[in-house]
């Protein structure tokens, strides 16, 4: 078994905390040659996402953060919190989740399956496996009005989905409309 660090966002990471997001894509990059740079089933990922300490600590590296010792631990908030632990006038500086450390990760997700396919081809049954219903109040508002229509309800799915993926990866080259290979990894919150 192995362990990697993975980034999401603070509204997908709380959809994980909440069960609703229980698969994501990523992109397949042609230095992968086709083995999963995430791992495998049964492998473990450590979620990475926005967060902070106080603000007494804002000039300290978070690699320099922790001491090692469990009875000086530091209390760590996350963006995807509703409520924080810290006052305004405590609360430090938001880092980015690229710079979280696997000591301030509170989400350990198993491996359950792993595959390639193109982007456009997800599935409803995946797209609800993705978690966006958290994303976008819009999103549930629309859902609820066409909720008797089938085809406006997978039409509604797949424009949501298509907002979230370009959010994260149409900057990057990989938008929708490129439809590019990803990785599909599913998992279970451990």
């Amino acid at each position: 078994m192995k362990e990697r660090p993975i980034l999401f966002k603070a509204d997908m990471a709380q959809a994980i905390i909440d069960g609703t997001k229980i698969q994501t894509r990523r992109i397949v990059k042609p230095k992968d040659g086709w083995l999963c740079p995430y791992g495998l089933p049964g492998d473990r990922l450590w979620v990475r996402e926005t967060w902070c300490v106080g603000n007494i600590y804002d000039s300290i590296k978070p690699s320099k953060l922790w001491t090692g010792n469990d009875d000086e631990s530091l209390a760590v908030d996350y963006k995807a919190n509703e409520k924080r632990i810290w006052s305004k006038s405590d609360q430090g500086k938001w880092r980015p989740s690229i710079f979280m450390p696997r000591w301030a990760s509170r989400i350990d997700l198993e491996i359950t399956n792993v595959c390639i396919e193109l982007v456009q081809d997800i599935s409803q049954d995946a797209i609800c496996k993705e978690g966006i219903w958290n994303s976008s109040p819009e999103y549930r508002s629309e859902l609820c009005v066409w909720r008797d229509c089938v085809s406006a309800i997978h039409k509604i799915r797949i424009k949501y989905f298509k907002i979230l993926w370009d959010s994260i990866n149409a900057k990057r080259g990989y938008g929708w409309d490129t439809n590019p290979f990803v990785w599909v990894l599913e998992f279970k919150k451990i």
